[in-house]
């Protein structure tokens, strides 16, 4: 599943205590020491585990976040989605739904599909946006004012 993710990881800890809760696993990112949360549901995406995911997250300061489900509701691909879209840079949201396969007499294996993730062109975009909306007159007049005022 890393793989599929782009990224390069090493378990921490399972059943990692975030409080008086356990969150999943926890992972380290190899390449830039992020802590990777991973929050396994074995059936379709439900609202206790996305409210688990973000109270985890926040506890272990995650910079990855990574919901494995069976099924992912259409709502919660949107609020997957959504987290990637508010975020910066630094923080990366993932749904993504477990199969198991088998061929013929083969030991049953995990599939990974990533169902969400996050979204570059959402990110540019909005950073677009962003700079845009420092560069209008009131806002120019505004960082101004507060320079001025800091000074």
């Amino acid at each position: 599943m890393a793989d599929s993710l782009g990224l390069e990881l090493e378990v921490e800890a399972q059943e990692k205590n975030v409080g008086p809760f356990r969150a999943d696993i926890l992972c380290r990112e190899l390449s830039t020491d992020a802590y990777v949360l991973i929050e396994n549901q074995l059936e379709k995406t439900d609202h206790k585990h996305l409210g688990q995911l973000i109270t985890y997250a926040a506890g272990l300061k995650a910079a990855h976040i990574i919901w494995v489900a069976s099924k992912f509701h259409e709502e919660h691909r949107a609020a997957i989605d959504w987290l990637n879209t508010i975020s910066d840079d630094n923080f990366t949201f993932f749904g993504v739904e477990v199969e198991l396969w088998s061929i013929e007499d083969s030991i049953v294996a995990p599939k990974f599909n990533i169902v969400c993730k996050p979204n570059e062109w959402s990110r540019t975009t909005k950073q677009g946006l962003n700079s845009l909306e420092i560069q209008s007159p009131t806002k120019l007049l505004q960082l101004e004012f507060w320079q001025q005022f800091h000074s």
